[in-house]
């Protein structure tokens, strides 16, 4: 299951949203800002930013790891 943490204000957010649904592939949206948390969790990963992905659990960081969980979640990892 890949997992995106987000806040409503984020064109970055939207970018990878925009990527994985151009690509047909599912996801879990979970807005930081709604969900006190999901917000808690990446604070206390020691993260600042989002978007933050996640897939299978295993973190890939902001927007710049789409690639890299992309490859992943083709190769089903």
């Amino acid at each position: 299951m890949i997992e995106i943490f987000g806040k409503q204000v984020c064109p970055y957010c939207d970018n990878v949203k925009g990527i994985l649904e151009n690509m047909g592939i599912e996801y879990t949206y979970i807005d930081i800002e709604e969900d006190s948390n999901a917000k808690e969790f990446i604070v206390g990963q020691g993260l600042r930013s989002v978007p933050q992905l996640y897939y299978n659990k295993k973190h890939y960081g902001g927007s710049e790891g789409i690639v890299d969980l992309i490859d992943d979640f083709e190769e089903g990892l």
